[in-house]
């Protein structure tokens, strides 16, 4: 259903439903990395502070750095980067 609703671009209630996921997914399983890189989406489209949105990508990253997802990584690392490039973009 959370995917449906982020197809539909009903972001705000997709969000909710992939941010009770993954806080409820085991540490470090595919479907905790799906639901935050969804939840994480959900909030850049919703403008979310970019820098908020950062923040908890890094966290993540440091709880657990040996994530074995390659396309949920590369999506992630894909928002990553389009975040940072705003945040360099609005600084200039």
């Amino acid at each position: 259903r959370a995917e449906t609703l982020y197809h539909l671009k009903q972001y705000t209630e997709s969000r909710k439903l992939f941010d009770s996921l993954w806080r409820g997914s085991p540490p470090n399983t595919e479907i905790l990395w799906r639901a935050l890189l969804r939840t994480l989406q959900c909030h850049d489209v919703l403008k979310t502070s970019p820098e908020q949105i950062l923040a908890s990508i890094q966290q993540h990253r440091r709880l657990y750095p040996k994530m074995k997802y390659p396309a949920i990584k590369s999506q992630l690392d894909a928002l990553e980067a389009a975040l940072k490039g705003r945040l360099a973009t609005s600084v200039r």
